[in-house]
């Protein structure tokens, strides 16, 4: 793959990709640090080229005092364009991956074209593995899935996972579908991929290039649009690196030099001018903290429709995360959060993380539903959290781990594996269903003490369990004895 110092618009096509900008806020971690990243600034300089003098061809924002000598310049480009981590710093356990977005917008708020972005990553290789990329428009070619959005092969049965033609116009908001986004193989230049073997090695460096397309057919493909920045959002997310820590605590610096050797350099190739470098300013480094914070909770099956959870002790807020088994079909789009709500008070049935977001006087009170959006509490306020719903069915096994934030996803405990009862056992003998799981829920409906709900409640409207027990369990535990199967349909197609 030919380097360049100042190539050609023919060397990367003509359709225009453009920016805008977002601001990029910081993450309280409630973590002392050796360190931070400075964020960065509300307005940054866009920097030209030395024309002439002693510094010619150096980076410059100003002729005085950074282009020395008689006639020389500084040239800036009308337009220009930055790069940048989006969050800057990304927080996650041990073991776990790191996702940093790289994302370019604009200086001006006006439409830049871009034709090509080469960057240069640099990082501690004892501290992190590089694990590549993912971009973030790829299409199905072939199967019957062809044409569908996807992440990796998996998503594309008899075809594969791709770049899309010029012509594809679906790539999600903010993204663009480039003509391609790799490693290229510069083993006889400055060998920053090299050895070469489609992925840089783990050796502390590594090389990416992004080249956008020219023609959708016998048109030119039309560019991908940012609207002017106006109130911090926007921008073009360029594609996605991804690193695995090798430490158990502490940080991991991920670096863009602007020069690595003679020919690689960090750039952005557009403008009016063909072949214009319109970098507006180095990279801000990013950083990632590496932290087993998150506890892991206690966990086990009530029954056949309850798991108890239980988060570790502590003072800090954590959300509680279930999903279905990734190998078992039926549940493993299941991922969701439990719930807690307001009981009485003027927002009764809201989602809630304490007291003070129940209006009117109400209370919020652990449900133990599932739902899409993650709660924090106190391990004090969950306590043990009997977790039900329609999701959690007999003798599926779940995946359960308690969320430290403060973005949801961003910091997990480990996975606690959990499988549920039989269908109609109520007393966790794992023998076959008998008379004396039929007794026992029996027990439980005319309320003798001693008898646990999450053992003998087993469904409910909308085949979620109620909290209570009544004669369509009693129904359900006589059924499982007849081995009728369970009846409610499974979470996943």
């Amino acid at each position: 793959m030919q380097q360049y110092s100042r190539v050609s618009k023919a060397e990367y096509g003509f359709t225009t990709v453009c920016f805008s900008r977002r601001k990029v806020g910081w993450l309280f971690l409630g973590i002392a640090l050796a360190w931070m990243v400075p964020p960065r600034a509300s307005a940054l300089p866009c920097t030209g080229y030395c024309i002439g003098g002693t510094n010619h061809g150096e980076r410059c924002v100003s002729t005085v005092p950074d282009c020395p000598g008689v006639g020389a310049i500084c040239d800036i480009p009308a337009g220009c364009v930055y790069l940048e981590w989006r969050p800057n710093q990304v927080v996650v356990p041990p073991n776990g991956t790191a996702q940093l977005h790289l994302y370019a917008y604009s200086s001006n708020g006006f439409d830049q074209p871009i034709f090509g972005i080469d960057f240069i990553l640099n990082w501690d290789e004892a501290r992190a593995q590089f694990l590549g990329k993912q971009d973030p428009c790829l299409v199905c070619s072939g199967g019957p899935n062809n044409g569908d959005l996807c992440q990796t092969g998996a998503d594309c049965p008899s075809g594969f996972c791709g770049f899309p033609d010029a012509c594809f116009t679906g790539c999600p908001p903010q993204t663009y579908g480039w003509f391609s986004s790799f490693f290229p193989n510069d083993s006889g230049l400055d060998g920053l991929n090299a050895p070469y073997a489609g992925l840089p090695g783990n050796d502390g460096d590594a090389f990416h290039q992004a080249i956008s397309h020219s023609f959708c057919g016998v048109e030119q493909a039309d560019p991908a649009m940012a609207p002017p920045y106006n109130n911090g959002t926007g921008g073009l997310l360029v594609t996605t690196f991804l690193f695995r820590p090798l430490i158990t605590t502490g940080g991991i610096l991920v670096s863009t030099p602007l020069d690595q050797g003679e020919f690689t350099h960090t750039r952005v190739v557009g403008g009016a001018q063909a072949g214009e470098d319109i970098l507006g300013s180095p990279v801000a480094q990013a950083q990632i903290i590496v932290s087993d914070l998150c506890d892991v909770p206690t966990v086990s099956a009530l029954g056949c429709r309850y798991i108890g959870v239980t988060p570790a002790a502590g003072s800090n807020a954590v959300a509680i995360r279930v999903r279905g088994s990734s190998s078992d079909s039926q549940v493993s789009c299941v991922d969701q959060y439990v719930q807690a709500n307001c009981v009485g008070g003027t927002n009764a049935g809201a989602i809630c993380d304490d007291n003070g977001d129940c209006l009117g006087g109400g209370t919020c009170t652990n449900t133990g539903t599932l739902g899409t959006t993650a709660v924090y509490r106190t391990p004090a306020q969950w306590g043990t959290v009997p977790v039900r719903g329609s999701q959690i069915q007999p003798s599926k096994s779940y995946r359960v781990q308690v969320d430290c934030g403060p973005t949801p996803g961003q910091l997990l405990s480990s996975v606690v594996n959990v499988t549920m009862r039989p269908w109609g056992d109520a007393t966790g003998t794992g023998l076959p269903i008998n008379f004396i799981d039929i007794s026992k829920v029996i027990d439980g409906f005319r309320g003798i003490a001693g008898i646990a709900i999450e053992e003998t409640d087993m469904t409910g409207t909308n085949c979620i369990p109620q909290r209570i027990v009544n004669f369509i369990d009693v129904t359900a535990a006589v059924d499982a004895f007849r081995t009728i199967p369970f009846p409610c349909a499974a979470p996943c197609p």
